[in-house]
């Protein structure tokens, strides 16, 4: 098992008022979900006025860019204290939970599947359309699967307000996307554009997924010193081999430089890690935010960028 670290003594403060901002985000779909709409499975209701709608995604995704922070934070932490070790990590390709690469191709993973799978048959059985033999039907259990799938939903799981298929909820990430700027935007032409209908208030949105993003948060809590774990190995090892080259490209630079009169153009860039891409953070989660919640937003960003900041010294 994996050694605690030291933990700064506001570290357990800040992740014990994560859990009291998880636990109110929580009871938002009983305070203003729609009472006689649907619900989920376990009784939440999933139905909401567009406008309650908009301030539930809010919630969810402060409450996600805090755990967000304190992962970060973790995962510098445990760097320093010497508990992430990097020795099997080559490439630049994050893992994820499975042990898959994520920069890797499905067909590339499916081939290497196949390999492992058929690795202790010593005689390779060519397919028999290479043989001039016709191909073999497609497989029964197939045909029923999918047959399966194209009928309707039963009767029961409706009346239970069971979905048919589990939700796909968007994946959590630690990086942040870079924010948008002005000429990425692309502006329609007058002719093309479509007449802007303003959207009501008051409409009926049923929003099941973003229940069940709500559900989550609690796992990423529970989940907090893993993916901080798994994170700063990966970090670490992405940046060593960068910041030797960046050392070694330097040193020469530097040689060149005592060796002749002018100086040459320095074009280097040093291996910065920034998966906090603003130095606030975003203006929509301020913006609602209550006084005791923002102050913790802002410091936790403000922690996440001085941990990642923190890397290439712990790397170097």
């Amino acid at each position: 098992m994996t050694p605690a670290p030291n933990l700064p003594p506001e570290f357990a403060d800040y992740k014990a008022r994560a859990e009291a901002y998880v636990a109110r985000a929580a009871m938002f779909p009983y305070d203003w979900g729609r009472p006689d709409g649907a619900k989920s499975p376990l009784g939440i209701p999933t139905d909401f006025f567009r406008y309650d709608a908009k301030q539930f995604r809010t919630l969810i995704e402060r409450a996600e860019h805090i755990i967000r922070c304190l992962i970060i934070w973790m995962a510098m932490i445990r760097l320093r204290a010497g508990l992430i070790k990097t020795s099997n990590i080559t490439g630049t390709q994050q893992p994820d939970w499975a042990g898959r690469s994520r920069g890797e191709p499905k067909a590339n993973r499916i081939g290497e599947q196949n390999k492992i799978i058929f690795s202790s048959c010593s005689v390779p059985v060519p397919h028999a359309s290479l043989l001039g033999a016709p191909a073999p039907a497609r497989s029964l259990v197939n045909d029923h699967s999918d047959a399966q799938s194209r009928q309707p939903k039963h009767y029961d799981l409706t009346l239970r307000n069971i979905p048919l298929y589990e939700p796909k909820l968007p994946a959590f990430r630690i990086s942040m996307p870079w924010p948008p700027s002005t000429r990425d935007r692309v502006t329609r032409p007058r002719t093309s554009r479509v007449k802007y209908r303003r959207p009501r208030n008051d409409t009926i949105q049923s929003q099941a997924r973003l229940v069940e993003r709500m559900m989550r948060l609690g796992k990423l809590v529970e989940q907090l010193d893993q993916r901080a774990d798994r994170i700063a190995r990966y970090w670490a090892g992405k940046l060593r081999p960068q910041i030797k080259a960046y050392r070694a490209e330097l040193s020469h630079h530097l040689d060149v430089i005592s060796d002749t009169e002018t100086a040459p153009q320095l074009q280097l860039v040093r291996p910065e890690l920034r998966p906090i891409k603003q130095p606030d953070p975003p203006d929509p989660l301020i913006a609602t935010a209550p006084e005791d919640e923002r102050e913790d937003l802002l410091a936790l960003h403000d922690a996440a960028l001085r941990a990642a900041d923190r890397f290439y010294d712990l790397c170097g």
